[in-house]
């Protein structure tokens, strides 16, 4: 066996390490009323079934057609990726977030949690409903830009 021998199957290897982790995470053909749109949070409702009115905060979410949503979270911004494998269905993961520290009564973290328990979406008029865990609910409005026609 030759040094050639040996080494040729290490260099393949370590060539094609770098698209090993590579995936295509496009949102699927379902999420078309989600994408496009800043959606802002106007209440929360945990799994214990308590309504948190959101009027003080800003938590938005912006969904792309690449499988990334983005936005802020009270004083904070966030990235993620989505998935949908078929019309309602959301799975959120790979959350990364900054660290600022915005006060023991921001909703920022059960907003987070929200977020990466979700399984389904429903989409009405202007409104995002997110539900997660057993019997939580995040709702959203979509924003409205004026254009000054």
């Amino acid at each position: 066996m030759t040094a050639r021998d040996t080494y040729l199957p290490v260099l393949i290897l370590l060539a094609l390490l770098p698209f090993s982790g590579c995936s295509d995470k496009s949102a699927s053909p379902g999420t078309a009323g989600l994408v496009g749109s800043t959606w802002h949070l106007t209440s929360l409702d945990n799994i214990k079934g308590v309504t948190t009115e959101v009027t003080d905060e800003t938590f938005t979410a912006l969904f792309s057609d690449s499988g990334d949503v983005s936005g802020t979270a009270s004083c904070n911004t966030y990235s993620a990726v989505y998935s949908s494998v078929g019309a309602g269905d959301l799975d959120i993961d790979s959350l990364s977030t900054t660290l600022v520290y915005c006060g023991e009564e921001s909703l920022m973290d059960q907003y987070y949690a929200a977020l990466l328990a979700a399984y389904s979406y429903e989409i009405s008029g202007s409104g995002l409903t997110i539900y997660f865990a057993s019997q939580g609910k995040l709702r959203f409005e979509r924003q409205v830009i004026y254009t000054g026609s």
